[in-house]
């Protein structure tokens, strides 16, 4: 019979199938079914040949065999088959043909192997009517093609074979030669006839090409006679582009469409019908292109080189295109190529093919741009933009070549100005304007993808470029898509950049770098700033403003959360007026200001528009918004509209489509499968629609195979296998009636996927027809096997045992085998032949018998020998295909595996019950006995009951049940995780009490009050929820394709951890937290900006993933091994690729150059810097060093003790090194000297998986040429030191010019406290007190100093009184000391009043007189104090009192002490608010203790008040890193203003210096000090880091002005600063001994620290002796609140637990002076 192709279509596994209609009847075909060739050789509309045969299931289905081509359609089944080749644009090389021999064929099922390894088919062979296939007794010698498996991924099978000789098997080795002649071919007698064609077509990149037959020359634009460039005797084929080439050849073994011995006989012209090659899209070849009018275009041609304009028109001899600044038009004539733009809107990593604009395809070797290349590969972006050019075949057009825009292309594009307006994909793209799509993978600006990051990029202001191109949507209307290839934020942070020798500043942010349309000489190199950008409108982006003070970038996203807050109202307020109309409107709005995702707004529509049927309405939504919507969702709104207005057609086939994406929703599933099969009316749908009710399931056909009585269980055979099912899956029938002897029977049934294994359920008999029972076994012979103890039928194998298998090490058992079969076992593979195997198998399966030679090992190891015997097995019956073979077959692999299963499972080796569940679990899941089952499941349950013997091997479960439960909780944990089948025979079996405990008890962990009185239910109740929760999390984890997803994913285990994770085994338990410690950390550092810390971060967590993997292997249960193990897997693939890109993208980009020279002239500074944002450059070394030119005016000196200094440093991303080389210079040199030198250092360069490391490779920079200057013009070493004045930690005071230049940083702090004293209204807050604290000399006299200045610039008539409470002590009796606080106050506040005339007249006026400092001393001194200020305060409100009180913390040592009143600090808070002050108190950094210390706190003659309990506090730290570095830069300055801290050595100097200091102000005063003398001393022009390390190192200890001592540090380890001496404490000899003793051991402690440290100030505190743990942990913890010790990056530690911390003294200096000379 003959027919037309007329639908070809992949089913779920990959596979193809199709339908031939013949007589108006559709017959069904497949890859079985062909008589030749494959499926790929058949096209639709093809004319064919069939035999058609009746659906052996289904008699109303047909089904065509022996498929063919018509033979009158030959030569276009050909074309056809050779346009799949090129269609494709295929780049590989063409495949390796083989030889080989057909070792095994069965001809009753049509395939056979290969060389005994590759799977081939029938219809893979191209000549299988010349031999009947007898490998029993014959072998066949065959050419073919190793081709990947369609069965199996990654798997190889044979295919386009070709017989070429049929061999005895039994002919001897003589024979065999003698049929092959000297040169190892058949001899000349016996060879094909040479025949003459022309090769028409060579394609050099592939080599290979076809050739046309004399005859058909002429006739035919491509030939159909393949070759390759290996068949052609010479080299002499170059192209066909010009000329064709007459060749002789001979067929490979009388086939027709293979040449080989190809000889060139003659170049011949071109034939004028022929096609003389597939050509790159010319201009020329305009006319077989449709352009649309404004689609942008590269045109490349010899005169204008490559042009980029948007298609105007186009006539025969031009084309016409306009380019940003006018038009040009192209002439024919001119050899011109044309490339299209577009974009790659999918692209398989697996298979390496793509698609361009959804229309043309193409592979990866069609790809010229490595990088365009390396991101396809990574599958990291769904879209890329890139430009192709296309080869023609008649009308036939096929991608050529795929590349990315150029800077040239992207330069000849303009800037346009816009808003981002539309985010409708996430992780895709997003909309500017609307119109203008931007895909992710095209950002490359950081301002934008961190407001991508922050969900705030809507409205941002951007500037970009873009390309129109082919629509990549049919469903929208319009045919041009606009997308982007570049765009910029308007606001940009970035750093002041400038460049060596030259004044030009730019301003670099993030990887771009813009110049400067504004003077920047103001602005210090590496300021941050905010950039305002503006565009030339053509090529250029420029700086036009720049903001120093306000670096926040404009954010949109509280504004839009109004706008959307109010449209909600809005979209809630017509929900409950009930009008449907501003509701469609509403969501409309919603949908085009983007404040929604499309699906949901058009879901809300397309609900109320079925509802109130506004049908067309909801079209009229489609029709607009629809290409918004991803395919999925599309379709199933199609096909519901569709199928609601009556367009059945129409919606059956978008039903279809639906049902063919990925992504589908159970509810929309069941609605599509109804709809394609037409069998629902508009009337029911609409029903489903509003209630959200699925249809019932589609029923599937097939015969029970097998039922079981005993177990009441069995399969049912189908056409895609076997599914199990129990007596409960059958309707309406007893099982224990089947006959399967004498009937058949024939069921329909429903799949539950739900299961670890799918099943059959609603089983429902349709037909039973009586069977012949000659063929199989007899009635008696199936009850026996029915019997056996433990296997029933086929065995099916789990993944588990699988694994087990696969990876079990044959090596393992070596010891225990005896030498003869020891010797077999070679690299983990048995050697033997197959008869040793089997006895070897046999033998190891037997292990546990008495006669075993095995079975004096240990028990344990006895499933080992098992499991060694499985793999032996499986080696063999995958090589040794033997159908008659009773051993050598699946089914002995897969019981040989079972038995494995029971003995681990009878062994102690499984850690957990979760491993034990799984392992049980293959008995549960297949056809096993009654009593095997009952063995396992007391495995399972033995441990929850009192009494239970493990071993016993024929248990009653029913009574071991009715035994106590000792772990009701384990127990029900164990019931929830069996297989469904098992947990229904154990609540038939279960006691009603023990059901109703497990039962309670679920109901307690899911905190739910309700429990059903019937515990079965409950339990099935939940344990639904159970397995749903974990097949959705298995489910969801299987999709991860990208690591930028990870915080979805531990979100959906959170969510597993806090909800169904509760069901879990503990074991699990623990897995599934470590598994979320793994995400956690990837979440936390995959968007890390600093890519050292980064990578390293990345590269431990996959040691750490790799170890938890194997955890998993070692002992799995269900939930870790098939859920949690393959995430692990995937994610430990995607990281070993992205650390792999990482070291490629970030490697190191290394500088030298020249520093500067040493004042003495004696040495040249060089700087090596590595880029930043780069990879560690490891080992740094210089491997020659020469002077340059013919008299260069120095010499290297490295003689005697001068040597290179600096080699061998690790030098980080943005960071440099310092290499100092002796020279010495000629008193005739020149001002130029030239230094010329190699470099080396070591990157990592390529990440091992397998070691869990990058590799390190050596990496050469030669012949760098340096120059080093002898004179800088203008340029002098420091002449004054600005910080000696200074230096001995005198205070500041803003009334000294001196000191107003160098009081660095307080701003802001000075500020801060000002608040905490103000009021809204811009008044004082009378009555507050508030504490400034911090180290001694931290500065806290100075900010005071200059905080009343303040006050007093805000408030003029204020009067503000300073006191130092170190300036008294206290007396003979307890309440002089607060007494002399007042008068002190009184004297203070006369000495304003004599500043001030009127003050003095106003209070001469109301008789206003001070108390006397007598009158305060004596009975009642309190009330003349309160009496005075009260009036004070009542008369002149406007002139408001602040008391600051300096080194008050005087007060807290005296109260330790008790040399003060008890009560002092209630008087002190009722003075400061009975009067209205404004009280400020400066002291040290344990003013804390005023409120914490109990000894302190309780003294208030036992009450509970402490006065200082409310007081605002703020704390002075060290400066802030901006301030330390103005304070360290500005004050040594050249003339002309430029910094002596010059370029990246200049930066990592002050960055020592501030670590060095920590900070400290004052720290930071004294070395700045020493290292101006040092400059001034040696006629140093410029500071590097060698430099600070010299002054450092000893000479700031030793410098006669100011040096830095031990009485220096004393704030650090003293807490109370008291000194010895009594030099700032009246009476030392009072302050108690503990505390003595205290900071004693602070200092000890600290010196400990010192000496541990490394080279860089790290030490461990494990590493610290001490004689009391807890009192050092107490001190540790005490310098930590401090601010003393910090973590090793130089953070504050606010960890609880520090006993294995690192840590480092904050002031490096004082490390250092404690390991050399403290």
């Amino acid at each position: 019979m003959k027919g037309i192709i007329v639908k070809i279509k992949e089913n779920e596994y990959g596979q193809e199938f199709g339908f031939i209609l013949a007589n108006d009847v559709r017959y069904y075909f497949d890859s079985r079914n062909l008589a030749e060739g494959k499926m790929p050789d058949f096209n639709i509309d093809d004319p064919v040949e069939f035999e058609p045969q009746a659906h052996p299931l289904d008699p109303t289905k047909k089904k065509a065999t022996n498929v063919r081509l018509d033979s009158d359609s030959l030569i276009s089944s050909n074309l056809h088959r050779e346009n799949d080749i090129i269609c494709n644009s295929s780049k590989e090389e063409p495949l390796q043909q083989n030889t080989g021999y057909i070792t095994h064929y069965y001809n009753d099922r049509g395939f056979g192997f290969v060389d005994g390894k590759l799977f081939f088919h029938i219809s893979n062979v191209l000549n299988p009517e010349q031999f009947a296939f007898d490998t029993k007794n014959k072998k066949y010698r065959v050419s073919f093609l190793e081709t990947e498996s369609l069965r199996k991924a990654g798997e190889l099978c044979a295919s386009q074979i070709t017989v070429l000789e049929e061999m005895d098997k039994k002919a001897s080795s003589i024979d065999n030669a003698a049929k092959v002649g000297n040169d190892g071919n058949p001899p000349a007698a016996s060879a094909p006839s040479r025949q003459k064609g022309y090769i028409i077509l060579y394609m050099q990149q592939r080599k290979c090409g076809y050739i046309v037959s004399e005859a058909e020359y002429g006739k035919t634009k491509r030939g159909d006679i393949y070759f390759e460039s290996t068949d052609i005797r010479g080299n002499q084929i170059r192209n066909t582009f010009e000329n064709h080439y007459l060749v002789s050849y001979t067929l490979l073994n009388g086939t027709q469409k293979r040449a080989i011995d190809i000889e060139v006989l003659d170049i011949a012209p071109l034939h004028d019908n022929t096609h003389h090659d597939i050509l790159p899209a010319r201009v020329e070849d305009i006319a077989q292109f449709d352009f649309i009018e404004g689609e942008t275009l590269v045109i490349k041609s010899r005169s204008q080189g490559r042009l980029v304009g948007q298609f105007l028109s186009r006539n025969a001899k031009s084309i016409c295109i306009k380019t940003v600044s006018h038009e040009i038009s192209m002439d024919v004539s001119e050899k011109t190529e044309l490339q299209f733009c577009g974009l790659i809107t999918s692209f398989d990593v697996l298979s390496s093919i793509g698609r361009i604009n959804n229309a043309y395809t193409f592979r990866i070797t069609n790809v010229v741009n490595k990088q365009l290349v390396h991101l396809l590969k990574l599958g990291r972006h769904p879209a890329y933009l890139c430009l192709y050019s296309l080869m023609i075949d008649g009308n036939t057009r096929y991608i050529s070549t795929v590349d990315y825009f150029s800077k040239d292309i992207c330069n000849q594009l303009p800037w346009n100005f816009g808003h981002i307006q539309g985010v409708y994909k996430h992780d895709d793209y997003f909309s500017i304007e609307k119109e203008y799509r931007c895909y992710e993978s095209t950002v490359s600006d950081d301002t934008i993808l961190l407001h991508i990051k922050n969900n705030d990029f809507l409205r941002q202001e951007v500037f970009y470029k873009f390309i129109a191109h082919p629509t990549v949507d049919m469903r929208r209307k319009d045919k041009l898509s606009y997308s982007v290839i570049d765009v910029r934020s308007k606001y940009q942070l970035g750093k002041i950049l400038s460049y060596p020798n030259s004044a030009q500043k730019d301003i670099q942010c993030g990887a771009q770098v813009y110049p400067s349309a504004i003077d920047l000489s103001a602005y210090p190199v590496g300021e941050t700033v905010k950039a305002e950008l503006l565009c030339d409108g053509f090529d250029k982006v420029l700086v036009t403003s720049v903001d120093r003070t306000n670096l926040q970038l404009p954010s949109y996203a509280d504004e839009l959360q109004r706008e959307k807050s109010i449209f909600d109202a809005k979209v809630r307020q017509a929900d409950f007026d009930g009008d449907y109309l501003l509701q469609i409107q509403l969501n409309e709005e919603l949908l085009e200001k983007a404040f929604i995702y499309p699906e949901k707004a058009i879901g809300t529509i397309f609900q109320i528009c079925v509802r109130q049927n506004e049908l067309s309405r909801m079209s009229s939504v489609l029709d607009r918004y629809g290409y918004l919507l991803e395919n999925a969702s599309l379709h199933s709104f199609r096909m519901q509209l569709d199928m609601l207005t009556g367009d059945i057609a129409s919606a059956a086939d978008h039903a279809r489509k639906y049902l063919a994406t990925a992504k589908k929703d159970e509810l929309l599933e069941s609605f599509a499968g109804v709809i394609q099969q037409r069998a629902v009316s508009p009337e029911t749908l609409k029903e489903h629609i509003l209630s959200k009710q699925p249809f019932d399931t589609v029923q599937n056909t097939g015969k029970i195979g097998l039922y079981d009585n005993p177990t009441k269980c069995g399969y049912i055979t189908w056409e895609r296998g076997k599914l199990n099912f129990s007596y409960k899956d059958i309707v309406d029938y007893d099982g224990a009636d089947f006959d399967l002897s004498t009937y058949d029977y024939f069921v329909s049934f429903e799949i539950d996927r739900s299961k670890h294994i799918p099943k059959a359920h609603n089983v429902r008999i349709y037909e039973i027809s009586q069977r012949s029972t000659s063929a199989g076994k007899s009635a008696d012979e199936d009850a026996a096997a029915l019997n056996t103890d433990d296997f029933i039928g086929d065995v099916q194998v789990t993944t588990l045992l699988e694994f087990r298998r696969d990876n079990f090490l044959l090596d393992s058992i070596l010891g225990y085998l005896e030498p003869v079969n020891r010797k077999k076992i070679k690299n983990g593979k048995f050697i033997g032949n197959q008869e040793e195997a089997e006895k070897l198998v046999s033998t190891l399966r037997a292990c546990y018998e008495n006669s075993s030679p095995y079975r004096i090992a240990p028990q344990a190891q006895w499933p080992n020998f098992i499991l060694a015997a499985a793999q032996i097995h499986q080696q063999f019956c995958v090589v040794e295909k033997n159908e008659e073979s009773s051993f050598w077959n699946p089914e002995v692999a897969n019981q040989i595996l079972f038995e494995y299963a029971l003995r681990y499972l009878s062994t102690e080796s499984a850690t957990s019950l979760a491993e034990v569940e799984y392992y049980c679990e293959s008995v549960f899941l297949n056809q096993f006995s009654i009593t095997a089952k009952n063995r396992v499941k007391l495995r399972c349950l033995a441990p929850y009951f009192k009494g239970i013997e493990k071993n016993d091997r024929n248990p009653k479960l029913s009574s071991v049940l009715n035994r106590k439960c000792t772990d009701v909780l384990g127990l029900s944990k164990m019931f929830l995780n069996f297989p469904e089948v098992t947990l229904n025979e154990l609540l038939e079996t279960a006691p009603n009490e023990l059901l109703q405990a497990i039962s309670e008890t679920i109901a307690t962990i899911n905190n739910d009050e309700y429990v059903d009185s019937n515990a079965r239910n409950t339990i099935k109740r939940y344990y639904k929820i159970y397995r749903d929760a974990l097949e959705n999390l298995k489910r969801q984890l299987t999709s991860i394709v990208t690591l930028d997803d990870a915080r979805y994913y531990l979100e959906l285990l959170e969510a597993m951890d806090n909800s169904a994770g509760k069901y879990l085994f503990d074991s699990d338990q623990t897995c599934l937290s470590n598994m979320l410690q793994v995400v956690n950390v990837l979440v936390n550092n995959i968007h890390e900006e600093d890519v050292d810390v980064r990578i390293g971060q990345l590269q431990s967590l996959f040691g750490n993933i790799r170890n938890l993997a194997m955890q998993i292997e070692a002992h799995p249960s269900r939930f870790s091994f098939e859920t949690l193990r393959p995430f692990l897997i995937r994610i430990r693939e995607l990281l070993s690729v992205y650390l792999d890109k990482q070291y490629a993208l970030f490697a190191p980009v290394m500088t030298v150059e020249h520093h500067s020279l040493s004042g003495d002239g004696m040495r040249e500074i060089l700087s090596v810097s590595n880029e930043r944002n780069r990879l560690p450059a490891v080992n740094v070394k210089i491997n020659n060093i020469t002077p340059y030119g013919v008299n260069p005016g120095y010499i290297i000196d490295t003689d005697g003790i001068r040597t290179v200094q600096g080699t061998g440093q690790t030098i980080n991303g943005g960071k440099a090194i310092e290499i100092s080389i002796p020279i010495r210079i000629s008193p005739t040199a020149g001002d130029m000297l030239e230094l010329s030198l190699d470099i080396s250092y070591e990157c990592s360069h390529h990440f091992n998986e397998s070691l869990g490391y990058a590799e390190h490779l050596e990496e050469l920079l030669c012949g760098q040429k340096i120059q080093i200057p002898r004179k800088l013009e203008g340029l002098d070493p420091p002449q004054e030191n600005k910080y000696r004045s200074f230096a001995g930690g005198g205070i500041m005071k803003p009334e000294n010019e001196a000191a107003r230049q160098m009081f660095y940083g307080r701003d802001k702090d000075i500020d801060s406290i000002y608040q905490m004293i103000r009021n809204a209204d811009g008044s004082l807050k009378r009555g507050s007190i508030t504490a400034v604290y911090g180290q001694k000399r931290c500065g806290k006299s100075s900010v005071m100093y200059f905080l009343a200045k303040k006050i007093q610039e805000e408030h003029p008539k204020a009067i503000v009184i300073d006191i130092n409470a170190q300036s008294f002590g206290v007396g003979e009796k307890k309440d002089t000391y607060f007494s002399t606080f007042l008068s002190r106050i009184c004297s203070k506040f006369n000495a304003a009043t004599l500043r001030s005339k009127e003050l003095r007249a106003t209070l001469k006026e109301y008789n206003l007189r001070i108390p006397s400092t007598a009158e305060i001393h004596s009975e009642g001194g309190d009330a003349y104090f309160q009496d005075f200020f009260q009036i004070f305060q009542t008369v002149f409100p406007e002139h408001p009192v602040i008391l600051m009180i300096d080194e008050f913390t005087q007060v807290y040592i005296h109260m330790k002490q008790r040399t003060i009143g008890e009560d002092f600090l209630n008087r002190w808070r009722a003075l400061i608010q009975d009067n209205g002050f404004v009280n400020i108190v400066v002291g040290q950094d344990f003013m804390d203790k005023f409120t914490t210390d109990e000894e302190v706190t309780s003294q208030n003659f036992g009450g509970a008040i402490n006065g200082l309990g409310t007081m605002n506090k703020k704390r002075l730290s060290y400066l802030e890193q901006t301030a330390a570095r103005e304070m360290i830069e500005d004050p040594v300055r050249f003339v002309n203003g430029e910094s002596r801290y010059r370029g990246l050595l200049g930066q990592e100097a002050i960055s020592r210096i501030y670590e060095l200091t920590g900070g400290s102000a004052f720290y930071m005063m004294k070395f700045c000090n020493a290292l101006v003398d040092y400059m001034i001393d040696h006629g140093e022009l410029f500071v590097s880091k060698g430099l600070v390390e010299t002054v450092a190192g000893g000479y700031v200890f030793d410098t006669q002005n100011n040096p830095i001592n031990k009485t220096d540090f004393d704030p650090i380890f003293n807490e109370y600063s008291y000194h010895e001496t009594a030099t700032e404490v009246d009476d030392a000899e009072a302050i108690s001994v503990r505390i003595k003793e205290e900071t004693l051991n602070t200092y000890k402690l600290l010196k400990q620290i010192a000496d541990n440290a490394n080279n860089k100030g790290i030490c461990n505190v494990g590493k610290i002796l001490w004689h009391d743990e807890e009192d050092k942990i107490r001190i540790l913890k005490s310098l930590m609140i401090r601010g003393v010790l910090v973590d090793h990056q130089g953070r504050d530690i606010t960890a609880e637990r520090i006993d294995t911390l690192d840590v480092k003294i904050k002031v490096g200096l004082f490390s250092i002076w404690l390991k050399k000379r403290g």
